[in-house]
């Protein structure tokens, strides 16, 4: 970590730079403008100048030439969860650094309630040293509900214990409208632990009114949201932070262009997203380029990806811009439209040339508490996941699953399904095949049918 009377002395001119960026076009998110042939200088792993350099090039400073280039903020994604990819946070950064993506702030609830507690401290060990930031926002969802049993419980004295710890920035996604609206204990014990540790606390999705007002009235300041022009002017309007995952609301953000509204409450996220489409898509630098082919002014979507998810977490002393006393998070793109990330520097170092890393990210072990956190009701074998009717039955008339990958919604259909020896059949030919919920926690396994196409 740098002695920041040290930053002091490289603006000054007193001692040289580590690194000197020279003359690139910086897109100042600030006053959203590109400025020319600017120079930009890191000691160790923070900014010290941005200007003319000149002054503090020393011996051994490192010279970027970045002639040609824009110089942006490195993406912050506001809302996200690692666990989704089905990576582990280190291989997880392998993909996503190169990819702009700097920092991120990731909703625990998922991990925690696989494995409690220990979940976020496994995270927070896993990520200790990665040149990608990881911050954390404590689950308010652990468990979900009261009818469901986890790994782990978080009430009042557990948020306690986790909002001292300097990287638990938040109190991540409040779900359980039941409870929020119905004065549930361990709900409202997490959200006010949060706010009165002067934390931001999280929403989920968008209700009508009087609900919205409601939810917003609980201490909730943000929502992440995939839905319609109609439900996104509601949140703004009522000064709900709103974090768009532009991939899946263009209407939305096409809408919003045409209301003329002001941007500086909304920012972008990614949400969810697995490995393979992390590969074939990207990460933020996907949802920046959803969000200007939507239409959106290329100079307000980098602001949405920088500043705007810093100043709503409070983090924007240390990330979201180019200026001085802020980690030296930069990405050079040659192209803003088609955001074409040709260098990324984190905390000072250039880690990625031309989508490959060009550090190493070590593997760490991974912890037996978390290798051996699943338990499996049993041996499983084929007949397991058999449904079984009377063997007299030909056919059965049956409830499908059919899933969205966008949506969280699963449409319910009914079809005939053939039976054989009392035994219900897939049906490949019509896309219908089981699919099976393992509970983690070794108590039971459901099955159901599930149709794609």
């Amino acid at each position: 970590m740098v002695d920041r009377q040290d930053l002091v002395d490289v603006a000054l001119g007193r001692i040289p730079a580590s690194t000197v960026i020279l003359g690139g076009t910086i897109l100042d998110v600030c006053t959203r403008r590109l400025i020319p042939e600017v120079d930009v200088a890191v000691f160790g792993d923070r900014i010290a100048l941005v200007g003319d350099a000149s002054d503090v090039i020393g011996r051994d400073t490192m010279i970027i030439d970045a002639k040609g280039l824009y110089l942006v903020p490195g993406f912050i994604d506001s809302h996200y969860h690692i666990e989704s990819s089905r990576l582990s946070p280190r291989r997880h950064a392998q993909i996503t650094l190169p990819r702009g993506t700097t920092a991120i702030i990731e909703d625990s609830h998922e991990i925690c309630n696989a494995l409690g507690l220990k979940g976020i401290n496994y995270f927070l060990e896993e990520t200790q040293d990665l040149p990608q930031k990881v911050y954390i926002s404590l689950s308010s969802a652990t468990p979900p509900t009261p009818f469901e049993e986890t790994a782990g419980y978080i009430g009042r004295k557990e948020a306690e214990r986790m909002l001292r710890r300097s990287r638990i920035i938040g109190v991540g996604e409040v779900m359980d409208y039941a409870r929020l609206f119905n004065r549930g204990e361990r709900t409202w014990q997490v959200i006010m632990t949060g706010l009165e540790a002067g934390k931001i606390v999280e929403g989920h999705g968008a209700p009508s009114s009087p609900e919205l007002d409601a939810m917003l009235c609980s201490g909730v300041s943000s929502t992440h949201f995939s839905g319609n022009i109609h439900q996104a002017l509601d949140l703004l309007q009522r000064g709900t932070f709103l974090e768009l995952k532009a991939s899946t609301c263009k209407g939305a953000i096409s809408g919003l262009i045409e209301a003329d509204i002001d941007w500086q409450m909304v920012g972008l996220c990614v949400d969810d997203r697995p490995a393979e489409l992390l590969l074939k898509l990207g990460h933020m630098d996907h949802e920046v380029r959803e969000a200007i082919r939507a239409g959106l002014d290329p100079l307000i979507a980098y602001q949405l990806a920088t500043i705007n998810n810093a100043r709503h977490w409070r983090i924007d002393g240390e990330v979201g811009m180019i200026a001085p006393g802020r980690y030296a998070d930069v990405l050079f793109i040659s192209d803003l439209e088609r955001v074409k990330i040709t260098k990324v520097m984190a905390n000072g170092k250039i880690v990625a040339e031309r989508g490959k890393l060009t550090v190493e990210i070590p593997m760490k072990p991974t912890p037996k508490y978390v290798k051996e956190s699943l338990h499996l009701p049993k041996k499983l074998e084929p007949k397991d996941f058999e449904l079984r009717v009377p063997s007299d039955r030909e056919y059965v008339k049956a409830i499908v699953l059919r899933p969205d990958y966008y949506s969280s919604d699963l449409d319910q259909i009914t079809e005939e399904l053939e039976v054989q020896d009392g035994i219900v059949q897939r049906d490949l030919e019509r896309g219908i095949n089981k699919v099976a919920v393992v509970d983690r926690f070794g108590r039971s396994i459901g099955i159901s049918f599930w149709k794609v196409g």
